[in-house]
C-alpha cells in the first residue's frame, strides 16, 4: 500500500483533470502519466489481500475484495447520465476523479486500521 496510495492519487488528479486538456501534446502528456499511475495501480491492487491476514483465508478476502470492486460496474452509466445532463464532460472528469479519491480514502483507511491507528509500518 505504500506504493498504491500515492499512484492512486495521482490516477485521481490525471481522470479529474483529462477534460480540461486542450491540443494534442498535453492530452499525450496526460495519457502516458494516467497509464503509468494505472498501471503501478492495476499491478499492485491485489497485493494488500493477500497480507491482511493468514493464507487460509486468501480466496475469501480476495473473493469479496473483487466482489466490491464489480460494483464500479456502475461507473459507465452513471457518467454517460451525468454527460447527457450536462452536455459536458468535464462534470465526468470531476466525478470519476472523485470516486477515484474516495477509494484512496479507503485504502487509508484500510491502511491505518490494520496497521493499528498508524500509517508507519509494513502492511
Amino acid at each position: 500500500m505504500t506504493v498504491m496510495l500515492p499512484f492512486t492519487v495521482f490516477v485521481a488528479i490525471f481522470t479529474s483533470i483529462w477534460p480540461f486538456v486542450h491540443g494534442t501534446g498535453p492530452i499525450v502528456a496526460v495519457t502516458v502519466l494516467y497509464g503509468a499511475s494505472t498501471g503501478a495501480f492495476a499491478a499492485l491492487f491485489s497485493g494488500p489481500m493477500m497480507a491482511m491476514g493468514t493464507a487460509e483465508d486468501v480466496g475469501r478476502r480476495t473473493g469479496m475484495y473483487f466482489t466490491i470492486m464489480a460494483s464500479a460496474l456502475a461507473g459507465p452509466p452513471i457518467s454517460g447520465a451525468i454527460q447527457d445532463a450536462t452536455g459536458s464532460y468535464r462534470p465526468v472528469g470531476i466525478y470519476a476523479g472523485t470516486m477515484v479519491l474516495a477509494s484512496v480514502a479507503c485504502l487509508a483507511a484500510s491502511r491505518w486500521f490494520v496497521l493499528g491507528g498508524s500509517f508507519k509500518g509494513k502492511v
